[in-house]
C-alpha cells in the first residue's frame, strides 16, 4: 500500500488525517475498513469518513455503501 492508505497504518507514529479521502477507490476503502491496524480515534470516525466518500459522488458510490457498511463495526458507533 502506498500514498494515503499507507498512511493510516504508521503505527508508533502520531495519526496522519487523510484529506483526500473522497479520491480513494471503493477497494481501498474497503481495505481500510476491514482493518485492525487501522489509525483512528473512534469508530464514528471511521463511519463519517465513509459517509462524506459517499456523498462525493453519490451517484456512482452509493452502489457500494452496503457492502462497505458491513465493515463498519456499528455496536462501537455512539447511540444517536
Amino acid at each position: 500500500m502506498s500514498g494515503p492508505v499507507q498512511s493510516l497504518y504508521n503505527a508508533g507514529n502520531p495519526p496522519v488525517r487523510i484529506v483526500h479521502v473522497h479520491l480513494l477507490k471503493a477497494n481501498e476503502i474497503a481495505k481500510l475498513l476491514s482493518s485492525d491496524d487501522i489509525n483512528v480515534p473512534d469508530e464514528e470516525a471511521i463511519f463519517q469518513a465513509l459517509m462524506m466518500w459517499v456523498r462525493h459522488d453519490l451517484q456512482n458510490r452509493q452502489r457500494d455503501l452496503g457492502m462497505l457498511l458491513s465493515y463498519i463495526r456499528l455496536p462501537l458507533l455512539p447511540p444517536q
